[in-house]
């Protein structure tokens, strides 16, 4: 990546433009440039792991700093473009909160140019006495920020602002936790000791950011790492868990475990994958779930990969009256074990849901392990009602027949399906 500028060269021009009087002065606005460091860098288009990657960076490559936000850069990488990267993958000791110039444009209809030149594709008209925040001046020509992109705009079309900036982003101060029993780690990291169980709407004091986490302080002057997704910037309502008193009035999420690059465990053959049969036995599921009146929505409906993120945000954007998750289990040893288990994870939300279903798993030609805490993901930051079943051991021969079988598969779902009637009474 090319380094469009360094200081000492931007004070030159600076100098130079000043001295021969070759244009209205105006103020350079700050630089900092840092290289990366880790071997490949993605560009998103966020400041946030959840927003789109539009690009990548290589070790060494160094990039121009706009502006800091909650952990992230803001960086411009030419043409027109600017993109986000972690800061935290990058080598910088000069960033702080810089802020950029105010230019005022001073003619109707000002042209905002793709590149730095009359010739370049016009990205947008902006009228006189706009405020412009010029990013970088190179010349006749300054970079201004439009729709999370830049263009290019002449410098006698606009002047500086007496003493004006825009500010970046306020420091970020304090959040607010969204869910009861969020964990207060020992570092950014969720596998890291937990220190305390922070209950919902407390509010955090920010002291900075660790990759997806927070470092905070808590009430009790506690300060360890909560999870970004686990908190808000507002304080939230609490949510509200609504049990319907018909399975007709109900919407359940339907997740296939596993998917695509992802096969899950397998069977002792070496050719079937769980992630096929959990896609079955949701899609049978489905259908008969919407024959009985539910409202369904499908985590995936064909073979494609799914982070456990992105099952969680479906579930929780949904807000459906049960989610369930479909999985296979797997032993160290091939034949070593067998039978079906209900997960669940929260005693408050989850129970009372995972023991009417596993309750009617009992008549199975499988044997019923019973109900069981389970620390999933999809589970544990799930605000809504949910469960996760391990429907039979598939590298066990004798399961994996079952699993295998129309027979059992509609045995299955009809079972499930009994369980919610009872749950939604």
């Amino acid at each position: 990546m090319k380094v469009f500028l360094k200081k000492n060269y931007i004070n030159l021009i600076l100098l130079i433009a000043i001295v021969i009087g070759f244009m209205t002065t105006y103020a350079l606005a700050v630089s900092n440039v840092v290289s990366i460091k880790a071997k490949v860098v993605n560009v998103r288009t966020g400041p946030m792991l959840s927003y789109n990657v539009m690009g990548q960076l290589k070790k060494g490559d160094q990039i121009q700093v706009i502006k800091k936000q909650n952990g992230w850069y803001m960086v411009r990488l030419g043409g027109d473009k600017v993109g986000w990267v972690a800061s935290w993958l990058t080598d910088s000791t000069e960033i702080d909160s810089a802020t950029n110039t105010v230019g005022i444009i001073n003619t109707d209809q000002t042209n905002v140019r793709e590149y730095a030149n009359t010739n370049s594709k016009i990205l947008k008209r902006i009228n006189k006495g706009e405020k412009v925040n010029v990013v970088y001046s190179n010349g006749e020509w300054s970079q201004i920020i439009i729709n999370g992109k830049v263009g290019w705009i002449n410098n006698k079309l606009f002047n500086l602002a007496d003493n004006e900036v825009i500010e970046n982003q306020k420091t970020l101060r304090y959040v607010y936790v969204l869910e009861p029993m969020t964990r207060l780690r020992s570092d950014a990291d969720p596998n890291s000791a937990i220190i305390a169980n922070l209950k919902q709407q407390t509010k955090l004091s920010v002291l900075g950011s660790k990759g997806d986490y927070y470092e905070v302080r808590n009430p009790d002057n506690v300060t360890g790492f909560v999870a970004r997704k686990m908190v808000t910037t507002e304080i939230p309502d609490p949510i509200k868990i609504i049990r319907p008193d018909s399975i007709t009035k109900s919407t359940i999420v339907l997740d296939a475990g596993h998917g695509g690059s992802d096969p899950g465990a397998q069977a002792n053959d070496n050719e079937n994958f769980e992630k096929s049969y959990t896609l079955l036995f949701t899609e049978t599921l489905k259908q008969k779930l919407e024959g009985a009146g539910a409202h369904v929505v499908m985590a995936r409906s064909n073979d494609r990969y799914i982070s456990l993120e992105d099952r969680v945000e479906l579930t929780n954007k949904t807000k459906p009256n049960a989610f369930i998750s479909i999985h296979f289990d797997s032993s160290n040893q091939s034949n070593q074990a067998s039978g079906v288990t209900t997960y669940y994870y929260s005693k408050k939300t989850d129970l009372k849901l995972a023991r009417s279903i596993s309750h009617q798993l009992n008549d199975l030609e499988l044997s019923n392990r019973g109900v069981a805490f389970g620390d999933f993901e999809v589970l544990r930051d799930s605000f809504y009602p949910s469960i996760l079943l391990e429907l039979g051991y598939i590298n066990s021969d004798q399961d994996f027949a079952q699993i295998s079988s129309r027979q059992y598969r509609d045995q299955v779902t009809d079972k499930i399906i009994d369980g919610l009637k009872n749950y939604f009474k």
